[in-house]
């Protein structure tokens, strides 16, 4: 008698333990599909986007030098500095194309800029 509560308690454990395991599977897969692997695909474009340049584009390397591009080898960029010096760096040490930000900034209308106003 015994025996028969041990093994339907236990049969009650297995199949609930086993809904359970499908709905955390389905949970971890709605989630991968709906939320990791679009954000992972937007991130890798964005920095396939961001290493696209050419010879002349102005780059920035991932210790900060901004530099133009000069040559471009096999898996190596040549970049020229402001001063003329020219360095040679590996393809991956090349962060992204560098845009300057826009220089001409229009004052506000009481005639003081906003660093002016700080």
């Amino acid at each position: 008698m015994l025996f028969l509560h041990l093994a339907a308690a236990a049969a009650k454990t297995t199949k609930g333990g086993n809904l359970t395991s499908l709905v955390l599977i389905a949970a971890m897969a709605v989630f991968y599909f709906a939320f990791y692997r679009p954000r992972m695909k937007k991130m890798k474009a964005k920095q396939q986007a961001g290493r696209a340049f050419e010879v002349g584009d102005e780059v920035q390397t991932i210790g900060g030098l901004i530099a133009t591009v000069v040559r471009q080898g096999d898996g190596t960029v040549t970049v020229r500095t402001a001063g003329g010096q020219e360095m040679e760096f590996t393809a991956r040490a090349i962060h992204s194309k560098f845009v300057r930000p826009d220089a001409t900034l229009e004052p506000e209308a009481d005639g003081t800029s906003s660093t002016e106003a700080q």
